[in-house]
């Protein structure tokens, strides 16, 4: 019994080396992975909603690549673990190229109390010439537990879960300050506004010629006489001109005025017609078409030159 039983061996042994090649044959496929290197992570003081990444570094000869079709799906692994996350690189080519597995894993339970879980095992798969190779990664055990434990210490303070803490306030001094410059900036333009616009006759009487001629004008309209209050606007315009210039100011001075007044250059027509008729007024026949409402308006404008509003 025992000569047949030797001979059943030797005939077994036989037939698998013929149908692996022979020994000849398996000597001449080499083992595709040169080096393994396996990064962990911490195998303690974890809860729920924590993540895990393993690291996998494969250093492979004889042109071995991933094969990214068989690799680890992301999904469901277990009661306790999901797999989120899968990326795979690679560096070099050929012969010590070096392939980079990143699996990372989520816990989405619980537990009751600090217990032992564990992360899969992995069969890498690795395509080269002969076909596709697996290699092995063992499990990677770890701890977790519940994010409070159920008990605690009967120490004063430790009893009952306490509120949240309030979040920090931020600090509103940069916006406060912007708030301020703007405000700022509004209250300058409706200063500007209203000194163009309405005039701010406080801030006027003691200010320009002009504008002191406005107010010697608007009197004017007042006088019983009409002749006489407007003979008392032209003198208070006239009085207003040489005053601006510094001397006296005639009709065919005109010229000089304007090239070194610009700012009035706009209402030429009207002046021009102002030192004509006033001449007409006080030196000729005494008509004149010029009327206070007239004069009112050509010293209204002439102020607003002379504030440089117009």
């Amino acid at each position: 019994m025992i000569g047949v039983a030797r001979r059943v061996a030797m005939v077994v042994l036989h037939m698998s080396l013929v149908f692996a090649g022979g020994p000849a044959a398996s000597a001449e496929v080499a083992w595709p992975v040169r080096r393994t290197e396996i990064v962990e992570p911490r195998s303690f003081g974890y809860v729920i909603g924590d993540t895990l990444t393993r690291r996998v570094v494969l250093e492979t000869d004889g042109g071995a690549t991933l094969d990214a079709d068989r690799l680890p799906k992301p999904g469901r692994v277990s009661n306790w673990l999901e797999l989120v996350d899968v990326t795979a690189r690679r560096r070099g080519a050929g012969e010590g190229a070096r392939h980079e597995l990143n699996l990372t894993y989520q816990i989405f339970n619980s537990a009751p109390e600090v217990s032992t879980r564990a992360l899969p095992a992995l069969r890498i798969p690795l395509k080269t010439a002969a076909g596709t190779a697996f290699h092995d990664v063992p499990q990677f055990l770890f701890t977790s537990g519940s994010i409070t434990p159920e008990y605690v210490a009967a120490r004063e303070g430790l009893e009952e879960m306490r509120p949240d803490a309030p979040p920090p306030p931020l600090s509103t001094a940069s916006v406060r300050a912007r708030l301020a410059l703007y405000g700022l900036a509004l209250a300058a333009i409706a200063l500007y506004f209203v000194y163009s616009y309405l005039g701010l006759p406080f801030f006027a009487r003691s200010r320009g010629p002009f504008a002191r001629a406005l107010q010697a004008v608007n009197a004017a309209a007042r006088a019983r006489d009409e002749r006489e209050g407007r003979q008392a606007a032209l003198k208070a315009l006239h009085g207003a001109f040489n005053e601006t210039a510094r001397g006296t100011v005639f009709g065919e001075h005109l010229d000089r005025f304007f090239a070194e007044h610009a700012r009035y250059a706009p209402l030429r027509p009207e002046v021009e017609r102002f030192y004509a008729d006033s001449r007409r007024e006080f030196f000729g026949t005494g008509s004149t078409e010029l009327t206070l409402s007239w004069l009112a308006a050509l010293a209204r404008n002439l102020r607003d030159c002379e504030r440089g509003v117009a």
